[in-house]
């Protein structure tokens, strides 16, 4: 079914939604997110698209098997966001825009072209509030555009699993970052407790 907002609320009550046949939205629906939502059960989705000042927050854990869009908008919370296998995680083309503040497990792709031009890729998504990253696909946040301060994200850590294929642009690394594939930075700060580990088949 093709699902969306009609009032703030948690996600798990149906009064938060229409078009899901009265029900909260299930693993095989389309959703868009026009409000603020609390995920306070752990749900699959198809697609997501968020518009206007809508966002997405709260501890439940989301798996998205289709596409996430998002522009202006963000997602936070102490929850797990994780991207399937042949998913994609996508933002409005502006740089920055959007901002991911909660963890992230991706086993899909998260770049703003598909396929995924890992140099001319312009992300409309920040990660803020230093989540973690563990990558088993590709992920792209750079481009050739003129970046400043404005631009910074920061991340809490970074795993990148062999194969995996992680490139980002003017961020600060917190925590760990432990690679075993293909991991490349552009304007990289690491704080006081960052650390880096690197497997024999990581570059």
């Amino acid at each position: 079914a093709n699902c969306s907002t009609v009032a703030a609320g948690n996600w798990s009550s149906p009064s938060t939604w229409s078009g899901c046949n009265g029900l909260a939205p299930g693993a095989t629906d389309n959703i868009i997110v026009n409000h603020i939502i609390v995920v306070d059960v752990d749900a699959t989705i198809h697609d997501v698209t968020m518009l206007g000042g809508s966002h997405l927050g709260g501890p439940g854990n989301l798996t998205v098997t289709g596409t996430f869009f998002m522009s202006t908008q963000s997602f936070s919370g102490p929850g797990t966001l994780t991207i399937a296998p042949g998913a994609l995680l996508t933002g409005s083309g502006l740089p920055n825009t959007g901002h991911i503040g909660r963890s992230i497990i991706n086993h899909g792709t998260i770049c703003n072209t598909v396929p995924c031009d890992l140099v001319n890729n312009v992300m409309g998504v920040k990660f803020v509030d230093e989540p973690t990253i563990t990558n088993f696909g590709i992920v792209a946040i750079t481009g050739n555009v003129p970046c400043f301060a404005s631009c910074n994200g920061r991340v809490g850590g970074i795993a990148n699993a062999a194969g995996a294929t992680a490139v980002l642009s003017h961020y600060t690394i917190g925590g760990a970052v432990n690679n075993g594939g293909t991991l490349r930075f552009q304007n990289l700060t690491l704080d006081s407790t960052a650390t880096y580990s690197q497997s024999v088949t990581g570059s």
